[in-house]
């Protein structure tokens, strides 16, 4: 499998990490944690305003039908910041609501 990012995965890769050095640090990601939701509603919004919350939605549910490599590319970000945020969780639980409608249908 190629690794190699194309011009819109480096764009959301850069895009990311500019928002995460900014706004995601260690005091920011420690208030999150000793908060009461242990998640922040602002980072989720932030999430979503980048597109990563439709990556892995197909686009016939209005979202960006994202690939493996496009997941790469946000879990590698998400990772080096340490997020919080239960993104996977949240992606992973996309694709078995996907996989079960088309058992339904």
């Amino acid at each position: 499998m190629d690794f190699t990012f194309n011009d819109e995965q480096q764009q959301l890769a850069d895009a990311l990490r500019r928002y995460l050095d900014k706004q995601y640090g260690f005091d920011a990601r420690s208030a999150v944690i000793r908060s009461e939701a242990g998640v922040s509603d602002a980072h989720w919004s932030a999430f979503a305003e980048l597109g990563l919350t439709a990556l892995p939605v197909p686009e016939a549910h209005g979202g960006f039908s994202g690939s493996a490599v496009d997941m790469l590319v946000v879990m590698q970000e998400l990772g080096r910041a340490l997020v919080i945020e239960p993104y996977w969780a949240t992606a992973v639980s996309v694709e078995a609501l996907r996989a079960g409608g088309k058992r339904a249908g």
